[in-house]
């Protein structure tokens, strides 16, 4: 499966070419400085460069995991069901004549160990689940604290070449972003009922091995 990724607008221009847009804005009239900081039309779009690669980033995420959450759901039903079954009394063998009840009996023989190599085998399966859906929610969170810095960069730069052509203070170069989105945290509340299934039986296993390990 083909990781997806968000890529920050204009992220490739280099510094001083957004400083010489600041001056040459600055000259023109195009920005304005003062006591607030700095406004003008570029700002709003580099900000909003910002905001769209957030969205992206979660809706990359999305798509990334959805598979993902998909299988965590039906392993963790199918193990509940495991251990429903193994934590039953032991089943009688039937039959009515000596080979059919000898063979029942050999099937029974057989249920358990077969139950207890499939509970390993979906642990063995969540914890992979866990790690991978960890892996991307940690990258997606890094890269929109890479894309805030890259951005508030991007606008010094910018302030800065306006600050030259008109002659102010540096003091004047500010330019505030909000980073107050929630998609992080409404892409955890989707999938609130599947992680939390997954952790909980996941966290019951470390216990019983640090248990059988004491």
């Amino acid at each position: 499966m083909t990781t997806k990724k968000a890529r920050l607008k204009c992220d490739w221009i280099p510094l001083f070419l957004t400083t010489l847009r600041g001056f040459i804005d600055g000259l023109i009239g195009a920005v304005a400085l003062d006591a607030d900081g700095g406004h003008g039309q570029h700002l709003g779009c580099l900000s909003s460069n910002y905001k769209a690669f957030v969205h992206k980033t979660y809706a990359c995420l999305e798509e990334n995991t959805a598979a993902h959450h998909k299988k965590s759901s039906e392993l963790s039903v199918e193990y509940v069901n495991v251990k429903e079954k193994l934590a039953s009394p032991d089943e009688q063998p039937k039959g009515a004549t000596a080979s059919i009840l000898a063979r029942d009996a050999a099937r029974l023989d057989r249920l358990k160990p077969q139950l207890q190599n499939r509970a390993m085998e979906i642990e063995l399966g969540l914890s992979a689940i866990e790690e991978t859906i960890n892996k991307n929610v940690n990258s997606a969170a890094s890269a929109r604290n890479e894309a805030f810095a890259k951005t508030e960069r991007r606008i010094y730069a910018y302030l800065l070449g306006a600050s030259l052509a008109q002659r102010k203070s540096k003091s004047l170069i500010k330019f505030g972003i909000k980073d107050d989105f929630n998609d992080e945290e409404e892409y955890l509340k989707r999938h609130n009922w599947s992680d939390r299934i997954r952790k909980q039986i996941l966290e019951n296993v470390l216990q019983e091995v640090i248990k059988d390990a004491a």
